[in-house]
């Protein structure tokens, strides 16, 4: 998530507390670009373990590419 949203990053980090190893992170990101040559912006980020129980939500936001074979994030629109 982008670093304007900390507040809610951190909201969700303490509901999924129990299911995270890792502390809340926020990294700056250094990306190419035509008119300049890095432009850096920050993100903010922490990882869930694997449980069987996030497979439903997972599968709710991605699809399987069959000519891939990997995990695609599916596009919502309402």
């Amino acid at each position: 998530m982008s670093i304007i949203n900390f507040p809610y990053a951190f909201h969700l980090y303490n509901l999924f507390e129990p299911y995270i190893d890792t502390n809340i992170e926020i990294l700056g990101v250094n990306v190419k670009n035509k008119n300049i040559l890095f432009n850096m912006y920050s993100t903010v980020r922490f990882k869930t373990i694997s449980i069987p129980q996030f497979l439903y939500y997972y599968k709710i936001f991605y699809k399987k590419n069959n000519l891939s074979n990997k995990w695609e994030k599916k596009c919502l629109l309402y």
